[in-house]
């Protein structure tokens, strides 16, 4: 009898299939709120950058009106120390000249001069001077007569309060005053004055 055969172990089942590989995928998309996070972000800087390159445009703007001021100021200071050193200068030009003038007319009083040219006024006043009848002996006024440079008179009058003779002899003294315009001039032009007072006094 022939030996019975051993039993075949049943086939091994097939191993399983391996999953398919996975795709690669990207960052996840951003979400609404991370979209917006980062809009706001972008103009928070966007804003900062414009911010600053005003806040440096303005800083420059005052840095150059500054510097204009400053310039202004600077020409302003030398145009006032130029005006006060011409304006010194010129002082002491006019006191030099005024010395000078004062020395000058010093020099003619005391040589004579002042008092000669004074007393050819008088002489020339009483020679136009006619004699009212009721002028008195001892006729003594004070006369205030205002001249232009050429000795024309411009002004004639006497004193009332230094004067002896009546209307009549003032009012003659005057009229000589007007006809012995122009009066002789001084020796010397430093002499001249506008304004003199004349004692008349007239010869018997």
């Amino acid at each position: 009898m022939p030996p019975a055969k051993k039993a075949e172990p049943p086939p091994e089942p097939p191993p399983p299939e391996p999953p398919p590989p996975e795709e690669e995928q990207g960052p996840p998309s951003p979400s609404p709120e991370e979209i917006a996070e980062r809009q706001k972000a972008e103009q928070e800087a966007e804003e900062k950058r414009v911010a600053e390159e005003k806040a440096a445009a303005e800083q420059k703007a005052r840095e150059e009106a500054e510097a204009k001021q400053r310039e202004q100021q600077k020409q302003a200071e030398q145009k006032r120390k130029a005006a006060e050193e011409k304006a010194r200068a010129q002082r002491e030009a006019e006191l030099r000249k005024s010395i000078e003038a004062e020395e000058k007319v010093t020099a003619a009083v005391s040589s004579g001069a002042l008092a000669s040219w004074q007393a050819q006024i008088t002489t020339a006043i009483q020679r136009r001077w006619s004699r009212p009848a009721s002028a008195r002996p001892g006729l003594d006024c004070t006369i205030f007569v205002t001249q232009v440079p050429g000795g024309e008179v411009v002004n004639a009058r006497v004193d009332e309060a230094h004067c002896n003779g009546d209307q009549a002899v003032k009012e003659s003294i005057v009229r000589a005053v007007e006809r012995a315009s122009p009066l002789p001039p001084p020796p010397d032009p430093a002499l001249f004055e506008r304004n003199l007072v004349i004692r008349f006094v007239p010869n018997e």
